[in-house]
């Protein structure tokens, strides 16, 4: 498919999918890169008052699922290559977010998910809970990814650090032919965002809303050394292009 004749939704047809997600699905290569990645946050949940903290039993709502269900099929509709690969945050909206878009995929060649204990928030950035879970609560959602990329906060990886672990993960689970799909949080994907687009300080239109992704990919691919290779991202149509020997 020529990139410049990409299929794009309407609202009505994938009702609650940010717009923006339609510059990436543009500007996605063609032929996909190998290993490819769509890192997304799950589907829609209830909207939480206060801070932005909904505990980890919240469950997708009806649209949520809806959603997912649509993005899955568009998803194996269209894109030049199936989803052979799938990692998740071990919680229930995540997984369910998993779920449903992999349902589109033939049960015969639909792929297991594997539940990770670092891609659930905010884990992959934190090194003593004990330290770092009371400025989770105190400043906020923004606020704790704010302090993160602004290295106020003990008990957390530096963020170059809590960005090389994410990408380590998918580097290491990328498959060899199709794409994978990695489910998460917006707190862990504004982290790696954060690092990887060089901002300061994260405001409220950087934030990650939900099911809303970043592709990824590493080249070379090939490489068994992931210092050796440069990370591709592609978030809201914007590319950056990084060595990965900066974040170690």
């Amino acid at each position: 498919m020529d990139k410049a004749a990409r299929l794009l939704w309407s609202q009505d047809e994938l009702t609650g999918l940010p717009t923006a997600m339609q510059l990436s699905w543009q500007a996605l290569p063609h032929p996909l890169p190998p290993g490819l990645t769509l890192l997304t946050r799950h589907s829609i949940r209830d909207r939480v008052k206060g801070k932005g903290f909904a505990t980890y039993a919240m469950p997708l709502n009806e649209a949520g699922q809806k959603l997912a269900d649509l993005w899955g099929q568009w998803l194996y509709q269209h894109l030049d290559a199936p989803c052979t690969a799938c990692v998740s945050s071990p919680v229930g909206r995540c997984v369910e977010t998993a779920q449903r878009i992999l349902a589109s995929v033939p049960i015969d060649k639909r792929p297991a998910i594997q539940e990770i204990g670092l891609l659930v928030e905010p884990g992959s950035l934190v090194t003593d809970v004990t330290l770092a879970g009371p400025q989770f609560v105190q400043r906020g959602a923004v606020g704790f990814i704010n302090g993160f990329l602004a290295r106020d906060i003990e008990g957390m990886k530096t963020p170059e650090q809590g960005a090389y672990d994410i990408l380590h993960l998918l580097f290491t689970r990328q498959p060899a032919e199709g794409w994978m799909l990695a489910v998460s949080h917006d707190t862990i994907l504004a982290a790696l965002l954060g690092v990887c687009y060089g901002w300061e300080r994260l405001e409220k239109q950087h934030w990650p809303d939900m099911m809303e992704g970043v592709w990824i990919w590493f080249e070379p691919m090939s490489t068994p050394d992931i210092v050796a290779a440069r990370v591709n991202l592609l978030w809201r149509g914007e590319h950056r292009q990084i060595d990965m020997r900066t974040l170690v």
